[in-house]
Protein backbone atom coordinates (compact mmCIF):
# COMPACT_ATOMS: atom_id res chain seq x y z
CA UNK A 1 0.00 0.00 0.00
CA UNK A 2 2.85 2.41 0.79
CA UNK A 3 4.44 1.87 -2.62
CA UNK A 4 1.05 2.22 -4.36
CA UNK A 5 0.49 5.49 -2.51
CA UNK A 6 3.88 6.77 -3.64
CA UNK A 7 3.21 5.87 -7.25
CA UNK A 8 -0.23 7.52 -7.07
CA UNK A 9 1.32 10.68 -5.60
CA UNK A 10 3.90 10.89 -8.39
CA UNK A 11 1.21 10.39 -11.06
CA UNK A 12 -0.81 13.16 -9.44
CA UNK A 13 2.26 15.43 -9.50
CA UNK A 14 2.68 14.69 -13.20
CA UNK A 15 -0.93 15.56 -13.97
CA UNK A 16 -0.86 18.79 -11.96
CA UNK A 17 2.28 20.14 -13.63
CA UNK A 18 1.44 18.88 -17.12
CA UNK A 19 4.33 16.46 -17.06
CA UNK A 20 4.91 13.53 -19.45
CA UNK A 21 5.51 10.47 -17.28
CA UNK A 22 7.21 7.22 -18.27
CA UNK A 23 8.37 4.28 -16.15
CA UNK A 24 12.00 3.18 -16.47
CA UNK A 25 13.57 -0.16 -17.32
CA UNK A 26 11.23 -1.49 -19.96
CA UNK A 27 8.36 0.98 -19.71
CA UNK A 28 5.08 0.46 -17.88
CA UNK A 29 4.77 -3.31 -18.36
CA UNK A 30 6.43 -6.46 -19.56
CA UNK A 31 9.59 -8.06 -18.24
CA UNK A 32 11.88 -5.63 -16.47
CA UNK A 33 9.06 -3.06 -16.16
CA UNK A 34 6.74 -2.10 -13.36
CA UNK A 35 4.64 -4.77 -11.71
CA UNK A 36 1.55 -4.41 -9.55
CA UNK A 37 2.44 -3.19 -6.07
CA UNK A 38 6.10 -2.45 -6.96
CA UNK A 39 7.75 0.82 -7.92
CA UNK A 40 9.72 0.97 -11.22
CA UNK A 41 13.49 1.08 -11.13
CA UNK A 42 13.56 4.65 -12.46
CA UNK A 43 11.24 7.45 -13.49
CA UNK A 44 11.53 10.18 -16.07
CA UNK A 45 9.68 13.47 -15.60
CA UNK A 46 9.66 15.82 -18.58
CA UNK A 47 8.16 19.29 -18.22
CA UNK A 48 6.54 20.46 -21.48
CA UNK A 49 6.59 24.09 -20.36
CA UNK A 50 7.38 26.11 -17.26
CA UNK A 51 9.40 24.90 -14.32
CA UNK A 52 10.06 21.46 -12.88
CA UNK A 53 9.67 21.81 -9.11
CA UNK A 54 10.70 18.99 -6.77
CA UNK A 55 9.14 19.68 -3.39
CA UNK A 56 8.85 17.90 -1.01
CA UNK A 57 11.99 15.93 -1.64
CA UNK A 58 11.18 12.90 0.58
CA UNK A 59 10.14 10.25 -1.95
CA UNK A 60 11.32 7.35 0.24
CA UNK A 61 8.48 7.08 2.73
CA UNK A 62 9.97 4.04 4.49
CA UNK A 63 13.36 5.56 5.31
CA UNK A 64 12.37 9.21 5.36
CA UNK A 65 15.31 10.11 3.11
CA UNK A 66 15.42 13.72 1.90
CA UNK A 67 18.00 13.34 -0.86
CA UNK A 68 17.21 13.32 -4.58
CA UNK A 69 19.82 12.26 -7.11
CA UNK A 70 18.72 14.25 -10.14
CA UNK A 71 21.11 12.53 -12.52
CA UNK A 72 21.26 14.72 -15.62
CA UNK A 73 18.68 17.49 -15.83
CA UNK A 74 18.25 19.30 -19.13
CA UNK A 75 16.06 22.33 -18.74
CA UNK A 76 15.52 25.77 -20.19
CA UNK A 77 13.54 26.82 -17.13
CA UNK A 78 14.33 26.70 -13.43
CA UNK A 79 15.03 23.60 -11.36
CA UNK A 80 14.13 24.23 -7.74
CA UNK A 81 14.89 21.89 -4.85
CA UNK A 82 14.41 22.32 -1.12
CA UNK A 83 16.64 19.47 0.01
CA UNK A 84 20.04 18.11 -1.02
CA UNK A 85 20.88 17.92 -4.73
CA UNK A 86 23.70 15.49 -5.48
CA UNK A 87 25.65 14.49 -8.55
CA UNK A 88 24.41 14.79 -12.11
CA UNK A 89 24.50 17.94 -14.17
CA UNK A 90 22.27 20.84 -15.20
CA UNK A 91 22.35 21.96 -18.81
CA UNK A 92 21.06 25.24 -20.21
CA UNK A 93 18.98 26.25 -17.22
CA UNK A 94 19.02 27.81 -13.80
CA UNK A 95 19.45 25.75 -10.62
CA UNK A 96 17.90 27.40 -7.58
CA UNK A 97 18.60 25.84 -4.19
CA UNK A 98 16.09 27.33 -1.78
CA UNK A 99 17.61 25.52 1.20
CA UNK A 100 19.94 22.63 1.94
CA UNK A 101 23.15 21.79 0.09
CA UNK A 102 24.33 21.60 -3.50
CA UNK A 103 27.08 19.00 -3.88
CA UNK A 104 28.88 17.28 -6.72
CA UNK A 105 30.39 13.80 -6.84
CA UNK A 106 33.71 15.28 -8.03
CA UNK A 107 33.43 18.99 -8.78
CA UNK A 108 30.93 21.72 -9.49
CA UNK A 109 31.85 23.59 -12.66
CA UNK A 110 30.66 27.09 -13.52
CA UNK A 111 31.21 28.26 -17.09
CA UNK A 112 30.42 31.91 -16.31
CA UNK A 113 30.87 34.00 -13.17
CA UNK A 114 29.82 32.66 -9.77
CA UNK A 115 27.63 35.55 -8.64
CA UNK A 116 26.39 35.91 -5.07
CA UNK A 117 22.68 36.40 -4.43
CA UNK A 118 23.55 39.54 -2.43
CA UNK A 119 26.56 41.80 -1.93
CA UNK A 120 29.15 40.40 0.52
CA UNK A 121 31.30 42.53 2.83
CA UNK A 122 34.96 41.59 3.25
CA UNK A 123 37.79 42.90 5.43
CA UNK A 124 41.56 43.09 5.09
CA UNK A 125 43.59 43.85 8.23
CA UNK A 126 47.24 44.90 8.67
CA UNK A 127 49.73 45.03 11.50
CA UNK A 128 53.20 46.54 11.42
CA UNK A 129 54.83 43.15 10.72
CA UNK A 130 54.31 43.26 6.97
CA UNK A 131 55.20 46.91 6.42
CA UNK A 132 58.43 47.60 4.56
CA UNK A 133 60.46 50.79 5.20
CA UNK A 134 60.52 53.25 2.32
CA UNK A 135 63.54 55.18 0.97
CA UNK A 136 66.20 53.56 3.22
CA UNK A 137 66.82 50.64 5.56
CA UNK A 138 66.52 52.80 8.65
CA UNK A 139 63.17 53.72 10.06
CA UNK A 140 61.75 50.22 9.92
CA UNK A 141 58.71 49.46 12.04
CA UNK A 142 59.58 47.46 15.14
CA UNK A 143 57.19 45.93 17.66
CA UNK A 144 57.12 47.33 21.16
CA UNK A 145 55.48 46.09 24.36
CA UNK A 146 55.19 42.58 22.92
CA UNK A 147 52.72 40.38 24.76
CA UNK A 148 50.61 43.22 26.14
CA UNK A 149 49.03 45.92 23.97
CA UNK A 150 51.59 45.43 21.22
CA UNK A 151 52.30 48.39 18.94
CA UNK A 152 54.86 49.52 16.34
CA UNK A 153 57.11 52.55 16.05
CA UNK A 154 59.66 53.69 13.46
CA UNK A 155 62.93 52.54 15.01
CA UNK A 156 65.98 54.45 13.79
CA UNK A 157 66.12 57.10 11.12
CA UNK A 158 65.19 60.70 11.70
CA UNK A 159 62.32 63.07 11.05
CA UNK A 160 59.27 61.64 9.30
CA UNK A 161 59.50 57.99 8.24
CA UNK A 162 57.37 55.90 5.90
CA UNK A 163 56.49 52.23 5.49
CA UNK A 164 54.41 50.52 2.81
CA UNK A 165 52.68 47.24 2.00
CA UNK A 166 51.07 45.95 -1.17
CA UNK A 167 47.32 45.21 -1.08
CA UNK A 168 45.63 42.59 -3.28
CA UNK A 169 41.92 43.05 -3.96
CA UNK A 170 39.59 40.92 -6.09
CA UNK A 171 39.02 42.63 -9.42
CA UNK A 172 35.75 44.55 -9.44
CA UNK A 173 35.55 44.81 -5.65
CA UNK A 174 34.37 48.14 -4.23
CA UNK A 175 36.55 49.66 -1.49
CA UNK A 176 34.29 51.40 1.04
CA UNK A 177 36.32 52.27 4.13
CA UNK A 178 39.78 52.63 5.69
CA UNK A 179 40.45 52.47 9.44
CA UNK A 180 43.72 53.23 11.22
CA UNK A 181 44.44 52.62 14.91
CA UNK A 182 47.04 55.19 15.95
CA UNK A 183 48.37 56.56 19.24
CA UNK A 184 49.61 60.16 19.12
CA UNK A 185 50.66 61.83 22.37
CA UNK A 186 52.99 64.34 20.73
CA UNK A 187 52.33 68.02 20.14
CA UNK A 188 55.29 68.37 17.79
CA UNK A 189 54.04 69.71 14.48
CA UNK A 190 55.90 67.11 12.44
CA UNK A 191 54.95 64.17 14.66
CA UNK A 192 51.71 62.54 13.56
CA UNK A 193 50.31 59.19 12.58
CA UNK A 194 48.84 58.68 9.12
CA UNK A 195 47.56 55.75 7.06
CA UNK A 196 46.86 56.20 3.34
CA UNK A 197 45.49 53.79 0.76
CA UNK A 198 46.90 54.47 -2.70
CA UNK A 199 46.45 53.20 -6.23
CA UNK A 200 49.21 53.51 -8.82
CA UNK A 201 48.59 53.25 -12.54
CA UNK A 202 50.60 50.54 -14.25
CA UNK A 203 53.55 51.87 -16.24
CA UNK A 204 53.29 55.36 -14.75
CA UNK A 205 54.70 57.06 -11.67
CA UNK A 206 51.37 58.68 -10.87
CA UNK A 207 49.62 57.47 -7.74
CA UNK A 208 46.28 58.59 -6.31
CA UNK A 209 45.06 58.60 -2.73
CA UNK A 210 41.86 56.57 -2.32
CA UNK A 211 41.39 57.14 1.42
CA UNK A 212 43.45 58.63 4.24
CA UNK A 213 43.22 58.94 8.03
CA UNK A 214 45.57 60.83 10.35
CA UNK A 215 45.92 62.24 13.83
CA UNK A 216 45.83 65.96 14.63
CA UNK A 217 49.35 67.32 15.03
CA UNK A 218 48.44 69.93 17.63
CA UNK A 219 46.48 67.63 19.92
CA UNK A 220 48.04 65.13 22.33
CA UNK A 221 46.05 62.04 23.30
CA UNK A 222 46.87 59.18 25.66
CA UNK A 223 44.33 56.85 24.05
CA UNK A 224 44.46 54.75 20.90
CA UNK A 225 42.51 56.61 18.27
CA UNK A 226 40.31 54.72 15.81
CA UNK A 227 40.31 56.90 12.71
CA UNK A 228 37.91 56.04 9.91
CA UNK A 229 37.63 57.34 6.35
CA UNK A 230 34.96 56.27 3.87
CA UNK A 231 35.44 55.96 0.11
CA UNK A 232 33.86 54.41 -2.97
CA UNK A 233 36.51 52.97 -5.28
CA UNK A 234 36.03 50.13 -7.76
CA UNK A 235 39.12 47.94 -8.02
CA UNK A 236 40.68 47.78 -11.47
CA UNK A 237 43.56 45.30 -11.36
CA UNK A 238 44.16 45.56 -15.10
CA UNK A 239 45.31 49.18 -14.86
CA UNK A 240 46.27 49.78 -11.22
CA UNK A 241 48.24 48.39 -8.27
CA UNK A 242 47.18 49.10 -4.67
CA UNK A 243 49.13 49.64 -1.45
CA UNK A 244 48.89 51.20 2.01
CA UNK A 245 51.35 53.84 3.21
CA UNK A 246 52.02 54.49 6.91
CA UNK A 247 53.61 57.74 8.08
CA UNK A 248 55.08 58.36 11.54
CA UNK A 249 57.78 60.13 13.49
CA UNK A 250 61.16 58.38 13.81
CA UNK A 251 62.30 57.16 17.24
CA UNK A 252 59.25 58.58 18.93
CA UNK A 253 57.20 56.33 21.20
CA UNK A 254 54.59 59.07 21.39
CA UNK A 255 53.46 58.16 17.86
CA UNK A 256 52.49 54.49 17.59
CA UNK A 257 50.91 52.36 14.91
CA UNK A 258 48.50 49.66 16.16
CA UNK A 259 47.06 48.48 12.85
CA UNK A 260 44.83 49.25 9.89
CA UNK A 261 41.81 47.72 8.20
CA UNK A 262 40.24 48.05 4.76
CA UNK A 263 36.59 47.24 4.09
CA UNK A 264 35.40 46.25 0.63
CA UNK A 265 32.41 44.53 -0.97
CA UNK A 266 32.14 41.86 -3.66
CA UNK A 267 29.27 40.50 -5.74
CA UNK A 268 31.00 37.42 -7.18
CA UNK A 269 33.61 34.84 -6.24
CA UNK A 270 37.17 35.45 -7.37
Amino acid sequence: MRQDARAFSLVTLGIIFGLIWSGGCGGGGGEGGSTAGAAPNSWELTAATGNLVLSPVAFNSSSGATTIDLGTVISTGTVTASGTVTGGSLTDGTATLTSGNLTGASSVEVTGEYTYASTKTRYMSFSGDGLVPVFHSLGKMEPQNVGSSKYYIFEGGSGVEYASQRVNFPDGAIITNLVGWIYDNSTTSSALGRVTLYKQQNGLSTDTSIAEVETTVTFASTTIQELSGSCNETVNNEDFAYYIWVTGDADNADTRFYGAQITYTVTEAD
